[in-house]
């Protein structure tokens, strides 16, 4: 057997195995070992932080869940990237959203020549100077270029062991963010904390979400991988699969699989499946062998995967996760479980 992405490619391991649906959205059900390599696995992990962290389903996953690798504590939550907020003051922070709720990072602002300072408490405050002052020339750091900062602003912050630095599009390859920390840090040598104002407020997040095409190649990901577990290793592996392996892998062919049709949300199967769930459904139109892949039951992908000159497929078949429950479906099983 052979991965089904990187076929017998020298050098491949299997010591892992291939959630149908990433994990990160509450997939439990994996591909048979020896499916899909590692090295197939890893590169796919690249690609799907985007599509968690920085497309449309990521606002669904920040407000509804799940969180780490699909758990359902509050604890383990996911969380957003960090990015520029604003309180109702027009002051500026750093921030990020878990369940719907926004949270502001340990950070300070330069507007001009002032600073002000965002943290929990006076001890955050002073923990915060204290990794501020750990900074020097080889550590690395997270940039945010923000519309909401002007010329005249930028925020440095720490949060998760990562440093953050967010400053206006003006600024993109012209900010110092060693020279603003030194800058602060000089400002703030003479401060008592305990008599500080430490601003704490209710922040508006400014969201920055990018369309891109490895979304849509990790979607189709996602659909053949439902296809292997729905049809079989052998089906996956015939050579009219051989185009959109080469659009995930590649990115070859962007016209054929990128431009599908668009997704109906009133399909038959997403008035029926379990509230908020993920699914896979495949279908035979005409020659072609279409997979349909919907997220929290709202948004979705149409993608031909594939032209047959004989019908590989008898009916409709799909696989559906239920996140919220822990529980993933064959469409057959699903119906039976209704009845």
């Amino acid at each position: 057997m052979s991965c089904i992405y990187y076929g017998d490619r020298p050098g491949l391991t299997y010591n892992k195995r291939e959630h149908v649906i990433p994990a990160s959205l509450g997939c439990t059900t994996m591909l048979p070992r020896g499916w899909v390599s590692d090295q197939a696995n890893e590169f796919f992990s690249r690609m799907e932080d985007d599509l968690m962290h920085r497309s449309v389903i990521s606002i669904n996953r920040n407000f509804f869940g799940p969180g780490q690798r699909g758990s359902l504590s509050e604890k383990k939550a996911a969380q957003s990237d960090v990015s520029v907020a604003q309180d109702e003051k027009g002051n500026k922070a750093l921030s990020y959203m878990s369940l719907g709720k926004p949270y502001t990072i340990d950070c300070f602002c330069r507007a001009s020549k002032k600073y002000h300072i965002h943290c929990t408490s006076h001890e955050s405050a002073e923990e915060f100077i204290e990794k501020l002052k750990n900074f020097d020339e080889n550590t690395k750091f997270v940039e945010i270029s923000s519309a909401l900062l002007s010329d005249e602003e930028v925020l440095v912050g720490f949060h998760n062991r990562k440093y953050y630095i967010a400053h206006s599009p003006g600024l993109k390859n012209k900010f110092d963010i060693r020279g603003e920390i030194q800058g602060f840090l000089k400002h703030v040598a003479e401060l008592d904390f305990s008599k500080a104002n430490i601003i704490q407020s209710q922040v508006k997040m400014e969201f920055q979400m990018k369309e891109i095409p490895a979304n849509a190649r990790v979607c189709t990901k996602i659909l053949l991988n439902a296809a292997a577990y729905l049809y079989g290793w052998d089906f996956v592996m015939q050579s009219e699969f051989a185009d959109v392996k080469e659009w995930i892998l590649e990115g070859k062919h962007e016209d054929s699989f990128s431009n599908g049709p668009s997704f109906n949300p009133d399909v038959a199967i997403n008035k029926i499946v379990p509230p908020d769930s993920h699914w896979c459904e495949f279908a035979m139109v005409r020659r072609r062998f279409v997979g349909v892949v919907c997220f929290y039951r709202s948004w979705g992908r149409v993608v031909p995967l594939a032209e047959f000159h004989e019908r590989p497929i008898p009916d409709i078949n799909a696989f559906i996760c239920d996140w919220r429950n822990k529980k993933d479906y064959k469409f057959i099983d699903y119906l039976e479980k209704l009845h």
